[in-house]
């Protein structure tokens, strides 16, 4: 699976975040809001600005702003699933 920037996604893409590239300040604020590497995340409505859901949060991010985030589409819903049910159950703990 190829790593894309968030920019690029569509309404109900979703996949894993692997990097964060950019500003400190923007790095940082979006590690705070849980998006870091290895995080499940959604596109709930692409446009500028755009709604992810990263865990139960949901976030409203500019387009320039998705750009500096770099993911893998999940392109297996199953497994996209799986996943799902898989951070559900950590979290719960």
């Amino acid at each position: 699976m190829n790593v894309e920037r968030l920019c690029h996604w569509k309404s109900g893409d979703e996949g894993l975040v692997t990097e964060l590239i950019g500003s400190s300040g923007l790095t940082d604020r979006l590690q705070e809001l849980g998006v870091i590497p290895g995080a499940w995340v959604r596109i709930v409505q692409h446009g500028s600005p755009m709604l992810i859901q990263v865990g139960d949060s949901r976030i409203c991010l500019r387009r320039a702003d998705a750009a500096s985030i770099g993911a893998r589409l999940n392109s297996r819903p199953f497994e996209a699933a799986a996943k799902r049910a898989e951070n559900f159950s950590a979290a719960a703990v």
